[in-house]
């Protein structure tokens, strides 16, 4: 349900988590990020694309995460396609959101609360340079 900073990287991504009847877990204040992720959809600018990523079979929430920060560490990465998509559009912005659902038989369904370290305001992903 938080907000993570990829580490080492300013790549961040909304982390939205369901329990196992489907219903979003509620971050530690009682609030549902999905509010949180569709004001970001709302800003001025808003993003210029949405990607949602979600695991397969056999994740817990540390699972999802260890698995997300290496995907988005990937795809900033590869600063070619980063370029590309800055050059089809200069404002490229996009805006990732990470699914979590309990798949592990007695995995660790703990939702992280805020690090300072690693979790804060969502920004976009790495821009070409």
């Amino acid at each position: 349900m938080p907000i993570r900073t990829v580490p080492g990287q300013e790549a961040r991504y909304f982390l939205l988590c369901f329990d196992k009847d489907g219903l979003e877990q509620r971050e530690h204040d009682g609030t549902l990020l999905s509010g949180q992720v569709l004001q970001a959809v709302k800003s001025h600018p808003p993003p210029t694309d949405v990607i949602i990523i979600s695991h397969g079979w056999m994740g817990d929430v540390d699972a999802a995460i260890a698995q997300y920060d290496r995907w988005i560490a990937a795809f900033t990465a590869v600063h070619g396609d980063a370029a590309a998509a800055t050059q089809r559009d200069p404002n490229f912005r996009p805006l990732v959101v990470g699914l979590h659902w309990p798949s592990l038989p007695w995995g660790d369904e703990t939702i992280p609360k805020r690090d300072p370290c690693s979790w804060g305001r969502p920004r976009p992903m790495g821009r070409a340079k």
